[in-house]
């Protein structure tokens, strides 16, 4: 388990997710509230797949991916 911090976006939105978070065998794993305020895990499977480093260190990784209903943007997030 690492621990990360994260950005994830929405395409052509303007909100983003970002807090610290970990990586779990490939799993991008963040604290979440429901909008009647239940705390819960949100889970974004095989994040690691879609991400490629971007800086020589490979410390900072930036990816995308394709859900069913809408897209998500992973912004970079860095091994801690």
């Amino acid at each position: 388990m690492q621990k990360v911090v994260y950005s994830v976006s929405k395409v052509n939105s303007n909100r983003k997710m970002k807090g610290v978070g970990y990586l779990v065998e490939g799993d991008l794993l963040i604290p979440s509230t429901s909008s009647k305020g239940n705390p819960y895990i949100r889970i974004f499977d095989e994040a690691t797949k879609h991400c490629h480093s971007v800086d020589k260190d490979k410390t900072e990784f930036k990816g995308y991916v394709t859900l069913a209903y809408a897209s998500v943007h992973y912004g970079c997030y860095e091994i801690l």
